[in-house]
């Protein structure tokens, strides 16, 4: 069984420092260049995965990058050459994700990320499953019980579990 796989970048495929709230002003991106460590596993999930047989695409958004830039930080990483494409929107849509389930066409489709409304929201409304990696976000997790929806959402504690899903 063909499966697709739509990550999210930041705080799901690599973890970004906390100073990234406020490293896209000027100075202090010249400061304190832009780091990010691998999330432990993602290359080796992404590799299997690709193994399997499965299309895997980023799903990033930029609003403080211009979108060349947040191409080129995905690149640095090493992530381009591993997956199918990386789409880099200016805001994740359930639209965003059809055209890329079109390009991309599989028996099932998961959407993996750590934000409520950037990722699991998105993916429900796109009648995908979503897959939500908390990364210490307690607002998310509060509104993923407010909503009602626990039953519907794949909670993971790590990323290497993505390789148990059906």
């Amino acid at each position: 069984m063909k499966r697709l796989f739509i990550l999210d970048f930041d705080n799901t495929v690599v973890l970004n420092p906390n100073y990234s709230s406020f490293i896209h002003l000027p100075l202090i991106g010249r400061l304190l260049p832009r780091k990010y460590l691998i999330t432990s596993g993602a290359e080796r999930v992404i590799g299997e995965l690709k193994r399997r047989g499965d299309f895997v695409v980023i799903l990033t958004k930029t609003t403080v990058l211009p979108v060349k830039r947040k191409m080129v930080k995905v690149r640095e990483s090493g992530f381009e050459e591993m997956v199918d494409d990386v789409v880099v929107v200016r805001r994740k849509t359930p639209k965003v994700v059809r055209a890329i389930i079109e390009r991309f066409p599989a028996e099932k489709a998961y959407m993996v990320g750590n934000s409520y409304r950037n990722d699991v929201e998105v993916a429900l409304k796109s009648g995908i499953t979503a897959v939500y990696i908390p990364r210490g976000r307690g607002e998310s997790r509060k509104l993923l019980e407010k909503g009602g929806i626990r039953e519907k959402v794949v909670v993971l504690d790590r990323f290497e579990e993505i390789l148990a899903l059906p």
